[in-house]
């Protein structure tokens, strides 16, 4: 094992994606071919910018119901990544922004999103790993050491923390035994037939992310976690570009709507670990460049707040 101490970043300016609870009791199913039910939060429209959707495409909520491979073939379309979102199929298929008002009249479709891209959040950090030099833990700042008295005799082994991003080191010691459920939903992982579990780390964004949330305490080195116990779920929803026009080499850490929505879909489905522990908490340390949400992110962060899931994330650099 690699014995590298993580640096340290603060989450400076998080703020947590929380829906309003919905009524006690259970969810209303919905109707089929009804349209989503979203949580109302009042989404902007986003402003796009032809460089944040060009390469990436469309994304199609299709009714409950709807089989998209019928739907793709009846349609002439072909999709580049399909998930299932609060039990209806959501589909990404290549196409230009001027063909959202006409994709969203065919029958089945309920919503058409941009798929935007997004980018990873991240900032400068101390280089020694030291824990007196952690300024973020200090009473002036997350007041970090007053919130671990309260939590004397407290099993963080029962609480996963979703950390949707590049992936784990999940040999690293910080994450010893607590990593669990790993999953990789990218479209990326399913052209190049990689398995879904393969979450290896290129670009290092998510063990940086995972060690601020989670790195072991009083191990001996490196840095300590905010809840440095619990259990870490790394779900992958990165992938590679070339550098440059020029320079086919592949350059990790690039992310789009599509693949962090169908990360957020599948761990609401697969919220709990064999030992009982459950999701109660997604970290999602990335965003876009431009001013806005799109529906289908409140839907998925709405789907994940009816699952007990509170996500939280970063605004910013």
């Amino acid at each position: 094992m690699k014995r590298f101490a993580l640096t340290l970043l603060l989450l400076t300016g998080c703020q947590a994606t929380l829906p309003p609870s919905p009524p006690a009791g259970e969810v209303p199913a919905r109707a089929e071919g009804a349209t989503p039910v979203v949580t109302p939060i009042n989404p902007i429209p986003v402003a796009v910018e032809p460089a944040e959707y060009a390469d990436n495409g469309l994304l199609l909520s299709l009714a409950a119901g709807t089989n998209p491979d019928t739907f793709l073939k009846t349609n002439a379309l072909e999709a580049y990544q399909t998930l299932t979102l609060a039990g209806h199929p959501v589909i990404a298929v290549k196409a230009p922004v001027a063909d959202r008002t006409r994709l969203a009249k065919l029958p089945g479709v309920t919503r058409v999103d941009l798929d935007m891209k997004l980018y990873p959040h991240a900032g400068t950090a101390p280089t020694d790993p030291l824990y007196p030099l952690q300024w973020s833990h200090q009473p002036a700042y997350a007041n970090t050491e007053t919130a671990w008295t309260k939590l004397a005799g407290v099993n963080q082994r029962k609480v996963i923390i979703a950390d949707v991003d590049s992936g784990l080191e999940v040999e690293h010691e910080e994450f010893e035994n607590r990593w669990v459920l790993r999953h990789n939903p990218t479209a990326y992982a399913k052209a190049h037939a990689t398995p879904p579990e393969f979450v290896a780390d290129e670009f290092g964004h998510g063990t940086f992310t995972a060690g601020i949330a989670a790195a072991s305490r009083d191990n001996t080195f490196g840095i300590s976690g905010v809840a440095y116990d619990a259990l870490i779920m790394p779900v992958k929803v990165d992938h590679p570009e070339p550098i440059s026009p020029t320079d086919p080499r592949p350059q990790w850490g690039k992310f789009s709507l599509s693949d962090v929505i169908a990360g957020l879909a599948w761990l609401c489905d697969n919220n709990t670990d064999p030992s009982g522990a459950k999701v109660r908490v997604v970290n999602m340390s990335l965003g876009q460049n431009t001013l806005g949400v799109e529906p289908l992110y409140v839907e998925a962060a709405s789907y994940a707040r009816r699952r007990g899931i509170l996500i939280v994330a970063s605004t910013g650099n």
